[in-house]
């Protein structure tokens, strides 16, 4: 059996989850921000079988479609220069007192969910919705399957917006996409004007070497078996320890494999952050 991304939507229908209202815009903005390593669904058994309330492991597959659904959104807005053409055409209105002259290969192509997760630390008003839509015009043929496939089990998510008008002749003219790129204009100059700081756990695998301390016994299968536990629950623990620290004007961007991407503050306040280096 082949997973995908566009699995995501009948995945959790399937668990029962009951997100409506506004929880059904906050968890969707979770899932498009790219998931924390402790991101969790609570679960409403459809067959009568387990506890209401259950949450999942950290193998969960909800977790892992959430990511791989990130993934291919920012794959197609990448492949699609989305970034770049956005920049090059809004460039001009900016304030570009704490940008740079130029900018690299690399910051044209980051992560949509990155500018999200600048929005959401900075307060701006998004919505999952319009992030589907702008993703399902600009990332190309490719996310069609997935965004529908979301409008058919969650209709709510997208209740009131049109992907396409009548009378409407490019992507660009969409409610949506106006909306999803005034939060590039007010994101895009914000992760352009700060340097990134990259936290990892390098000396992890040593660290197991030295608990278990017998060559015989680490090779053993139950003790791979714990050591992917443990990595998983140190990675957990590792996130949060760093998501608590970090002051307010930090962004985390991502985290996963015992590695966080942090966006700290600008050059002018990062006295205060420091400390936390």
């Amino acid at each position: 059996m082949k997973i995908e991304s566009r699995s995501l939507s009948a995945y959790l229908k399937s668990q029962g989850v009951k997100w409506e209202g506004s929880e059904l815009k906050v968890k969707w903005k979770e899932i498009l921000m790219f998931p924390d390593e402790d991101w969790r669904i609570g679960r409403n058994s459809v067959l009568g079988q387990g506890d209401s309330e259950s949450t999942q492991s950290n193998l969960d597959p909800a977790k892992v479609l959430a990511r791989m659904l990130c993934v291919k959104i920012d794959r197609a807005i990448t492949n699609n220069n989305v970034i770049e053409k956005l920049y090059i055409k809004n460039r001009r209105d900016w304030d570009k007192t704490h940008l740079p002259k130029s900018i690299s290969k690399e910051e044209k192509r980051i992560p949509i969910s990155w500018l999200l997760r600048i929005a959401e630390r900075k307060n701006l008003s998004w919505d999952p919705g319009d992030v589907l839509i702008f993703a399902f015009l600009m990332g190309g043929a490719t996310l069609h399957h997935d965004i529908n496939e979301i409008n058919r089990y969650f209709p709510d998510l997208l209740s009131g917006k049109s992907i396409r008008d009548e009378d409407q002749v490019t992507p660009e003219a969409s409610d949506s996409v106006k909306k999803i790129t005034e939060i590039f204009n007010q994101t895009y100059p914000e992760f352009l004007s700060r340097d990134l700081i990259h936290i990892s756990a390098p000396k992890f695998h040593k660290i197991w070497t030295a608990m278990v301390d017998d060559k015989i016994r680490e090779a053993d299968e139950d003790t791979n078996i714990a050591k992917q536990q443990w990595s998983m629950k140190v990675n957990t623990m590792f996130e949060g320890i760093c998501k608590n620290s970090i002051p307010e004007e930090s962004v985390m961007l991502q985290s996963g494999g015992g590695h966080v991407l942090l966006l700290p503050p600008k050059k002018s306040e990062n006295e205060k952050f420091s400390r936390y280096s």
